[in-house]
C-alpha cells in the first residue's frame, strides 16, 4: 500500500509543480500572459522586471510555497519520518 501513496504524492508535487504562478496572477491581476513580455520566461525575475513588484513577490511566494510543500509530501509517506533513510521498494 505504501508504494501506491508514494506514486499519488509524486503525482501530487509533479502537478503542483506544474502549476504556474506567473502565469495565472499576471492574468488574473494585470490581463497579460507574462511569457509574451520580456524574456518570455514565467518566473519571478520577469514577473518582477514587466509586471512589477504588486505580481512579482505573490509570485515568488506561492513558487517558493509550492517548492517546500511538495518536499514536505515525502513526510506524509507512511514509514518516513524526519531525518530517517529513505526505504527502498
Amino acid at each position: 500500500m505504501s508504494l501506491w501513496i508514494s506514486i499519488g504524492f509524486l503525482v501530487l508535487a509533479y502537478l503542483m509543480g506544474s502549476v504556474s504562478s506567473a502565469v495565472w496572477l499576471g492574468k488574473l491581476m494585470k490581463g497579460v500572459d507574462v511569457r509574451e513580455m520580456g524574456s518570455g520566461n514565467a518566473g519571478f525575475t520577469n514577473t518582477l522586471r514587466n509586471l512589477g513588484p504588486w505580481v512579482g513577490i505573490p509570485v515568488l511566494i506561492i513558487d517558493t510555497l509550492k517548492g517546500y510543500l511538495a518536499v514536505q509530501l515525502v513526510f506524509l509517506i507512511p514509514g518516513i519520518e524526519n531525518g530517517s533513510e529513505v526505504q527502498h521498494f
